[in-house]
């Protein structure tokens, strides 16, 4: 923050403190994104608005340029932090928009697959879910075509993802077992069958919530096992970890599942008897 905070007054003294200049504009923008690491939001949400204004202010307030696009995109997620959807769904739209006025209507370019992923994320806060899985589709087939469509790349993994997601949040299991196994075997690809990764992780979370959800109780735990352990590989057996709790939570709960329905397996076979 110190260094930021440093660069901006200096810039300021080079350009003149009242000149509207890039570095000036980009400046409070840094500033913000850190303040959104330090939790700080009502802070990081006026720099990014510091930025925009004077952004717009330089390339003109309706004059489709990256920079100001940047900044909605950040103000978007800073209200998406503070539960403020609407607000969040509303500039992420505008970022978009300004993009695709940018590149061309019709190119395919990770800025605008990005805004895809931020607005679907949107509508799975507001619960429309047939909304996000458009946008998220959307931006998987952009990221598809920048890529290649058996390319593994993170981006086109984490679109899986998010997709096998609310395919899951639909109740559509099957859909979200299949898209959430491309998504692993991508992770896999990228990172190596050996190596312990987050977003490995993740996925075979979601592999075991699902087959959970699909009953079969064995699979669902043998995913969970595995997900504890890289999290414990990842952040040490003995860390006291947000992600290790919620695993070790995810694998109580199915245990108890599983012992509940061997309980019950054998009452069947006693009455048979």
């Amino acid at each position: 923050m110190e260094y930021h905070e440093q660069s901006l007054e200096m810039y300021r003294k080079i350009h003149a403190p009242d000149k509207q200049h890039p570095d000036i504009a980009g400046a409070p923008s840094h500033v913000g994104t850190v303040y959104v690491e330090l939790r700080k939001l009502d802070k990081a949400l006026e720099k990014h608005e510091q930025s925009l204004a004077m952004e717009k202010s330089i390339h003109g307030p309706k004059s489709p340029h990256p920079d100001v696009a940047v900044s909605l995109s950040h103000i978007g997620s800073v209200y998406l932090r503070l539960r403020i959807i609407d607000k969040a769904l509303e500039k992420h739209d505008q970022s978009l928009e300004m993009y695709r006025a940018f590149h061309g209507p019709n190119k395919q370019h990770p800025d605008v697959a990005s805004l895809l992923s931020h607005i679907g994320t949107d509508y799975v806060e507001l619960g429309k879910l047939d909304k996000a899985l458009e946008n998220f589709e959307r931006g998987l087939e952009i990221e598809q075509v920048i890529h290649g469509p058996n390319k593994p790349h993170h981006d086109i993994a984490a679109s899986l993802c998010n997709i096998g997601s609310v395919y899951e949040g639909m109740g559509k299991l099957d859909e979200a077992l299949e898209k959430h196994k491309q998504s692993l075997n991508m992770e896999l690809a990228i990172h190596g069958t050996n190596t312990s990764h987050p977003d490995i992780a993740i996925s075979l979370n979601h592999i075991g919530s699902v087959y959970e959800g699909l009953g079969k109780l064995d699979k669902a735990l043998e995913r969970h096992k595995q997900c504890l352990a890289m999290y414990r590989s990842i952040h040490g057996s003995d860390k006291l970890d947000p992600a290790v709790a919620s695993s070790l939570n995810n694998l109580e709960v199915c245990t108890k599942k599983w012992v509940n329905w061997m309980r019950r397996c054998r009452s069947i076979k006693r009455a048979w008897k």
